[in-house]
């Protein structure tokens, strides 16, 4: 007959709980012959580290790993007997994802359970997005912050008037989505808050989100446009205020030239304290005249108690241009035609007509006789049915959307005689 204590067969075997170095406190699960727990399981941390299970028996008991990155230290060999710590260390995780090893136990009298020991990532990611929450309001209220994690972490917040998930502290593991609400505000400028997020294991930097919440006292920052060009186009107001506030277009001169993109055309945009940041488009025709002209932005916030704060600017929108004429020239003379040329530009507005005009006389070519205007985006102009033997005076225009440019000067030219005079004589070409 065997010992008495094999005969009980080890009436209480095994009692394992691995915790942390620091949880010798806790309480160890007891196993007995006729309730053999197996399959518990424990968490290390990701890297290097040395951890410690309590054994609870009344027998002799070894302990065995197949596990390459664990390690029993102590005791030797993984024998003890009756209660005793067991000590195993583990390498420190090459892995961004948590891995499993196991741990066999073996009672003397045969009674065999495992544990299951999972090591959390080894590269460690603990991304909060976005990095700053603003309340613009001082109402305060909720936000959602997404959390990005391969590991444990700890979210802590330093202010009583900030919460994560409805509590001061929260841990979790793994990606995450959090509810941050922020208190109102009872003062009159804006407060700041910061949540704190740690790794479990310690292995990275806290990383902090700031929250900020609005004051009662009105706030209004805007973002003021560059000046526009004379083609016209869109431009947009940057606006954050913690209150409501307005916008209101004054032109000069008067007209409905600019205004908020809309069928309406309005002169006068509102905007919430719930729009955060919002940009007001502005909408500007195009500026065919010759003078600049201006629009006067007044941006005022809108609250009830008064000390409105009031940002006033001006946009500009520069003058049209005309066309530009030079390098008038005549070639190809002959007794009854004569071709001109030039060259011709514009800034902003294209051409819609050029031509010349041309006459025997020069005061009638400056009043604008003979106008060739049907030739459309063209410099190149043929003169026909002309008289022979005669002195013509020609200037060239070019039109767009704000106006005609003439050519400095006139030029002038002489026509040959008719074919087979003899008195023929060289054209003058002046």
């Amino acid at each position: 007959m065997k010992n008495g204590k094999y005969i009980i067969g080890c009436l209480t075997a095994i009692a394992l709980l691995l915790v942390a170095c620091s949880g010798d406190n806790q309480k160890p699960y007891r196993m007995s012959a006729d309730l053999l727990k197996v399959g518990s399981s424990v968490e290390v941390s990701g890297g290097a580290s040395k951890d410690t299970i309590k054994i609870e028996a009344n027998c002799e008991w070894k302990v065995t790993t197949e596990t390459s990155w664990m390690h029993i230290i102590s005791p030797k060999d993984g024998i003890g007997n009756g209660n005793q710590a067991l000590i195993i260390e583990v390498d420190a995780s090459p892995l961004s994802t948590t891995r499993s090893g196991k741990l066999t136990m073996l009672s003397s009298d045969g009674i065999e359970c495992s544990i299951d020991v999972t090591q959390r990532a080894g590269d460690v990611t603990l991304i909060p997005t976005p990095q700053t929450l603003t309340f613009t309001t001082y109402e305060g209220g909720d936000k959602n912050l997404n959390i990005t994690s391969n590991t444990k972490w700890t979210a802590t917040s330093n202010s009583s008037w900030l919460t994560i998930n409805g509590e001061s502290s929260f841990t979790a593991e793994g990606d995450q989505e959090l509810t941050i609400h922020a208190n109102p505000n009872n003062n009159s400028g804006y407060i700041t808050g910061t949540i704190v997020f740690k790794d479990q294991d310690g292995r990275i930097s806290p990383v902090s989100v700031t929250v900020t919440v609005g004051g009662r006292e009105p706030r209004l920052q805007v973002i003021v446009p560059g000046d526009m060009p004379a083609a016209g186009g869109t431009s947009s107001i940057g606006v954050q205020s913690n209150f409501n506030w307005t916008i209101t277009l004054s032109p000069d001169p008067r007209g409905k030239w600019v205004y908020f993109e809309g069928e309406e055309k309005r002169q006068i945009f509102s905007g919430s304290a719930n729009d955060k940041e919002l940009n007001a488009g502005i909408f500007f025709e195009p500026n065919s005249t010759e003078t600049e002209r201006k629009v006067y932005v007044v941006v005022q916030t809108t609250s009830d108690g008064g000390n409105n704060q009031t940002k006033e600017f001006t946009i500009t929108q520069a003058a049209g241009k005309r066309p530009t004429i030079s390098n008038v020239a005549c070639s190809y003379v002959k007794h009854n035609a004569a071709t001109i040329t030039f060259q011709q530009s514009y800034d902003t507005f294209g051409i819609t007509e050029c031509g010349v005009y041309y006459s025997t006389s020069e005061a009638d070519v400056q009043n604008g006789a003979n106008e060739t205007g049907t030739l459309q985006g063209t410099a190149t102009v043929n003169l026909t049915n002309l008289m022979p033997n005669t002195v013509y005076y020609v200037k060239a225009y070019a039109t767009n959307a704000v106006g005609t440019k003439y050519s400095d000067g006139v030029i002038s030219f002489k026509t040959l005689n008719v074919p087979g005079r003899d008195d023929n004589e060289k054209p003058e070409v002046e």
